[in-house]
């Protein structure tokens, strides 16, 4: 069976640690047009395919997230508690509120995120010697 990558983690616009979660903004390659988002990981469980449930907040929900209403702010604690079941960590009101703070805290940067663009770009060249005295050129590439 052939997966359809939804999520390339590789491809990002930024990447933090913070509140104890890595946020990253990329965007979701299952859309058309792929579509702004945040993927809320672990920064001590280390991310394979198969294995790792990421927790996504596309743009077009980053409203809920940044919202003042009792019913926006029911509906995050509910996504909360969903994240950190995803992310196998136990529900608690202090976890689920780093979490929220952390996705809030990041939603006027996924307003910056850019459309996708899969073009890369020449950033800088390197040359090194190898252990048999050849001399390699490479290229260091940069998705723009």
């Amino acid at each position: 069976m052939k997966h359809r990558i939804a999520i390339d983690l590789t491809r990002r616009f930024f990447q933090r640690v913070t509140r104890g979660y890595v946020i990253t903004g990329t965007w979701r390659l299952d859309q058309s047009p792929p579509e702004p988002c945040l993927v809320v990981t672990l920064p001590y469980r280390a991310i394979s395919f198969e294995r790792t449930t990421p927790c996504v907040v596309p743009l077009r929900s980053a409203h809920i997230w940044a919202g003042t209403s009792r019913k926006d702010h029911e509906h995050v604690a509910e996504m909360c508690g969903e994240f950190l079941a995803a992310l196998g960590e136990r529900f608690s009101g202090p976890a689920a509120i780093q979490l929220a703070l952390a996705v809030h805290d990041h939603i006027p940067d996924l307003l910056m995120i850019p459309p996708y663009s899969g073009e890369r770009e020449v950033v800088g060249e390197v040359t090194r010697t190898g252990p048999d005295g050849k001399v390699h050129e490479d290229t260091i590439m940069e998705r723009i």
